[in-house]
């Protein structure tokens, strides 16, 4: 968007991330383990939930300046009413 006071441009993108599973062994009777939100091990987190990232830029002849922020959502807190920790959304 162009104004009297440069250039402005917002940006933003968001993924939702509904399943991300691993199985670790061959056997057809043990289920795999789900890792959206969840840590499987001391200091791995598994999968983001949600991940969203949003900028604002600004450009006025040759100055220019850009500001971002980046958001993470595990499971256990999810901004969504009727959200059930350990189920389906």
């Amino acid at each position: 968007m162009d104004t009297d006071f440069g250039r402005f441009a917002l940006m933003w993108q968001s993924t939702y991330t509904v399943r991300d599973e691993i199985k670790t062994d061959t056997s057809p009777d043990t289920l795999p383990q789900q890792l959206v939100g969840w840590a499987t091990s001391p200091g791995f987190v598994g999968t983001f939930r949600v991940r969203s990232n949003a900028s604002l830029s600004w450009e006025h002849g040759p100055w220019g300046a850009t500001w971002g922020a980046l958001l993470l959502l595990a499971e256990g807190n999810l901004p969504l009413g009727g959200a059930v920790p350990g189920g389906m959304l």
